[in-house]
């Protein structure tokens, strides 16, 4: 782990949110068995980290597999 995500491990966020979509939240939260609006935000933020961390990894895989192909091509030419 980098020496500055080892530093925000156990840091706190403050994120301001406008009052109609915390109510919003609220009843998501209790729907979907959260005991608070945080515990649901940590929730969406890691999957859509998870999600965004997946995509640039394919999109990694493809330029690289696009590079090779390339390369493959330029050297029967």
């Amino acid at each position: 782990m980098r020496q500055g995500a080892r530093a925000l491990a156990n840091s706190i966020v403050s994120v301001r949110i406008p009052s109609s979509l915390a109510e919003r939240l609220e009843g998501l939260a209790k729907k979907a068995h959260y005991l608070s609006i945080s515990e649901e935000v940590r929730s969406i933020v890691r999957r859509k980290w998870l999600s965004y961390s997946s995509n640039n990894s394919k999109i990694d895989d493809i330029k690289k597999e696009i590079k090779e192909e390339l390369a493959l091509e330029l050297r029967k030419k």
